[in-house]
């Protein structure tokens, strides 16, 4: 009975050493679980280092092509003249001119060459020559209104006589005085308002052919009472 004792306590005992040993390397291993966890753990900042490329060497150029490659020239047949009523005359490359006498007409020869007479134009007929003439009423190119604001104030009247130049497409284009009122203001006045305002009929020539003229007239000046 003591025999048995002591050895159901030795394995026992030899089993409690074994379980504390298994616990024990179970706890170690946790421990240095955990601390090789927390120490595998990225970092939070990195750095980062561009490598760049190598340049790479440019390809070599294409070669040079055949010459079995090259386009070859081709024959082109030489472009012929048409035939003209006149290479019968050509004779040697020169064209055969007669230097010899005219024959008489029917002789079998080249004969004399006759032109058919020309008649003399005859002249057009002359028309009378036309004077530009006023398209509308003259006396209302200038008006009241158009009274020069000095000359109204200082009471100046006038007769002004003028010559306008008009082209052959019926436009003013100059104005002259040929007799003044006395009064430049009613002068300027009056070639002012007349080259804006008059109209024509252009002048026509003796064909009857529009043509430049000029057209002669007068203003009164005077102060409406």
């Amino acid at each position: 009975m003591a025999y048995a004792d002591t050895s159901t306590t030795t394995r026992r005992t030899g089993t409690a050493i074994a379980v504390l040993a298994l616990e024990a390397g179970l706890a170690w291993a946790l421990i240095n679980g955990f601390a090789m966890k927390g120490e595998g753990k990225l970092r939070d900042t990195f750095t980062a280092i561009f490598i760049p490329k190598e340049k790479q060497p440019p390809p070599p150029p294409p070669p040079p092509p055949q010459a079995k490659d090259r386009p070859q020239p081709r024959d082109v047949p030489p472009v012929k003249a048409p035939e003209t009523p006149f290479d019968a005359l050509k004779g040697g490359g020169a064209l055969i001119v007669p230097t010899g006498p005219i024959a008489e007409p029917g002789g079998g020869e080249i004969g004399e060459v006759r032109f058919p007479e020309i008649a003399e134009p005859q002249p057009r007929p002359t028309l009378a020559p036309r004077l530009a003439r006023p398209r509308g009423n003259p006396g209302q190119w200038v008006s009241a209104n158009d009274y020069p604001t000095r000359d109204l104030a200082e009471g100046n009247e006038g007769l002004v006589r003028f010559r306008l130049e008009v082209s052959a497409q019926g436009k003013v284009t100059a104005c002259t005085i040929t007799q003044s009122s006395g009064h430049p203001g009613l002068d300027a006045a009056t070639c002012d308002k007349l080259p804006r305002r008059a109209r024509f009929d252009p002048a026509s020539d003796a064909t009857g052919a529009p043509a430049a003229g000029t057209y002669s007239g007068a203003v009164r000046w005077q102060i409406p009472g």
